[in-house]
This record gives C-alpha cells, structure tokens and sequence, in this order.
C-alpha cells in the first residue's frame, strides 16, 4: 500500500510539472503568434527614417512669403533658381469653370503665370510648392500622357481631370507647367501665350526604403 501511494504522489508532482511548463509555453508564445507576418512592426530606424522624410507643401503667397523652403524646379539660363506656384483660374462666365492650374513663381514680380486656352496668366493669390528637403521631389523623364510612380499632382480641372507638374524646354527656357492625361501633352505659359509638349518630366516623390 506504501509503495502505491508513493506512485500516486509522483505521478501528481509529474503531472503538476508539465502544466506548469505548458503554462510558461503559452505566455511565451501567444505574444510571437500575435503579430501577423502580414503587418510588421516598424522599427526604431524605421521610425526615425520616416520622421526625417518631410512632405510636400503647398503654401498660400504673401508679403511675408520666405522663400527659403520654396522648392527649387531647376536652374535658369541667368543662373536663377525656378519655383513651382498653383493658382486658381476662372473663366468667370460660370461660377463653376474654376481650375487649379499650376505654372511658374516669379519670385521678383510676386506673380505666378500659368496657362489656359492658349493664352498665359498672372496671378497675385496662388501657393508655392515647398519642402524642407530639396531631395524628396525628383523629375521623371516621360511623354504623351503617361503617368510614372509617385507622380506629383499639382492641380485639377472642372472636369476632374487632375494635372500632374510638368517642366519642358522650348527655345532654351525652362517652363513649368502641368500634364493634361487627356491630351497627352504638357502645357506651360511661353511669351504670353500657351505653348505645348509631347515630351517632357514630371514632378514625382522620390522613394524611401524603411
């Protein structure tokens, strides 16, 4: 009888043992199994990658207006920086014939030219494209209205057709203005008027790897 109660005891303390090691298992495991390979968590590099990767504005002019973060689309042939601007056109014939055109600052006028209906335009109220970082925005060689990756899109029409930013060369000026899908074409203000292209880049957001 001794013998037997000895063989019961041992197979408790062996079967309490085994919950206890099951139970320690489970707490380790079930956080590990938590997290779905399809959603990773981001990491402390990562983190600090994306918080030093500054977005894109647009920024309303004024008298006050800093230029120093407006994003620089390229050099002039005088050796001047070239600025990004969006103004807002109207046809004033219906109050609903409103676009959101972008073209070229003017720094020194206070000005932002665009074009429309093969004519130029200069407006006093408008925003400019600004960052600060002058390396997350990239130009993107492309034509007849094909779209890259991370295209930058810098207005949108009555239609709701939205316009890339384009820049183009014609005569040995640099112009800027935007991409109509529909055409295929970019458009730009030249000597007051509106002139065209098959050919030319858009502004996209360069890609980060984290």
């Amino acid at each position: 009888m001794v013998l037997i109660d000895l063989s019961r005891k041992a197979i408790m303390l062996i079967a309490a043992s085994l919950l206890v090691g099951l139970v320690i298992c489970i707490s380790i495991l079930v956080p590990h199994l938590q997290q779905s390979p399809s959603t990773p968590t981001i990491s402390v590099v990562q983190k600090e990658v994306l918080s030093n990767f500054f977005v894109p504005r647009w920024t309303r002019y004024t008298s006050s207006f800093s230029i120093e973060n407006a994003f620089v689309a390229d050099i002039d042939a005088n050796h001047q920086p070239i600025y990004i601007c969006r103004a807002v056109y109207s046809s004033y014939v219906f109050d609903e014939d409103i676009d959101l055109i972008p073209g070229l600052f003017d720094p020194k006028k206070g000005v932002c030219i665009i074009s429309y209906g093969y004519s130029a335009y200069e407006y006093k109220e408008f925003q400019v494209l600004t960052t600060e970082d002058q390396s997350s925005l990239i130009w993107v060689e492309t034509s007849h209205g094909i779209a890259p990756e991370g295209v930058v899109i810098g207005g949108q029409t009555t239609k709701e057709d939205e316009l890339p930013i384009a820049k183009f060369e014609k005569e040995g000026q640099i112009l800027i203005g935007s991409v109509h899908d529909r055409y295929g074409l970019a458009f730009a203000a030249f000597e007051g008027t509106e002139t065209e292209s098959s050919y030319y880049h858009v502004l996209c957001m360069e890609e980060i790897t984290i």
